[in-house]
């Protein structure tokens, strides 16, 4: 996942934010995931953060299409 973030903004608070929040809406979402997910975490505890430079859409719409 591309996710574009402004320079000044901290990686490693932003991607449990971003895990937070996503989790929430996935279990409101789909509401079986909520039994198995029962006290355990939707995802993984660690996280993984890599800078890829400028990515554009043009590179990244190949992989969109297959």
């Amino acid at each position: 996942m591309f996710v574009a973030y402004r320079p000044v903004q901290d990686v490693a608070k932003s991607v449990p934010s971003f895990k937070g929040v996503s989790s929430r809406v996935l279990l409101e979402e789909f509401v079986h995931l909520k039994k198995t997910f029962w006290g355990r975490y939707c995802w993984a505890r660690g996280s993984c953060a890599i800078s890829s430079r400028t990515i554009t859409d043009e590179l990244i719409q190949p992989y969109l299409d297959q």
